[in-house]
């Protein structure tokens, strides 16, 4: 039977790579694929390798597209991966995925779990998981509405000071208005406090601040003295 390999690591685990400039776990992975495909005396046709991709940036993840648009093609007929957790985005898009491989008659094989796809027994442990992944699912927002109803309650009754949202990035105004006046680019100033720029522009305007000729200015300062004259 003609295969196909896939593997994949996260951006999180960097690792001091091997001579073929890959990932010591990569390499690690397509040896476990490669010795099962042996074993099962599949014909190896392609590797497809996503380093330092994450699971939740499908788009990034070109190798793992290479590989569905090749077996659309009809280049082979089983795809090995290390584990269920390193193929799809997560998963319920594993099963997804799948599914729409099984249609074309591309089953899966996981070698750590020895799941094959191709079996009644693979496909019914695959059904399961979904079910296990949607019921985990509904039980994390399920969690979080009785959380967030319960923060209404307390936030109505007075017994917290916690509201709703990420709290607001602290921003030192006095050390903006000079950097701006010295001369630096709002990107510079981006950059530096890793705050958006409308962001910052609020913030001093709420503060009294305004832009006059290039410069920040307070406005409220400026009245004053007029005031003094």
């Amino acid at each position: 039977m003609k295969a196909a390999i896939y593997v994949r690591i996260s951006p999180t685990r960097r690792e001091e790579n091997t001579v073929t400039g890959l990932a010591k776990s990569i390499e690690t992975a397509l040896d476990l694929c490669r010795r099962k495909a042996r074993a099962n005396e599949d014909e190896i046709v392609d590797e497809y390798i996503d380093q330092y991709v994450s699971g939740k940036a499908q788009e990034y993840m070109l190798e793992f597209q290479r590989l569905i648009e090749d077996a659309h093609k009809g280049r082979f007929e089983r795809v090995y991966s290390r584990r269920v957790d390193r193929f799809g985005r997560n998963l319920s898009e594993m099963i997804k995925t799948e599914i729409e491989l099984h249609d074309i008659g591309v089953s899966l094989y996981f070698v750590e779990e020895n799941i094959d796809t191709g079996t009644e027994i693979g496909r019914l442990v695959m059904n399961i998981l979904s079910h296990v992944a949607e019921w985990k699912r509904l039980e994390i927002l399920e969690n979080t509405q009785r959380g967030r109803e319960e923060l209404k309650r307390k936030i109505a009754a007075g017994e917290t000071d916690k509201r709703f949202g990420r709290a607001a990035k602290e921003i030192n105004i006095k050390e903006i208005v000079e950097m701006k006046n010295r001369g630096a680019t709002w990107k510079g100033i981006r950059k530096y406090t890793g705050v958006s720029v409308p962001t910052i522009q609020a913030r001093l305007k709420e503060r009294g601040y305004a832009f006059e000729a290039g410069k920040i200015v307070n406005k409220k300062r400026v009245k004053n003295r007029r005031r003094d004259r």
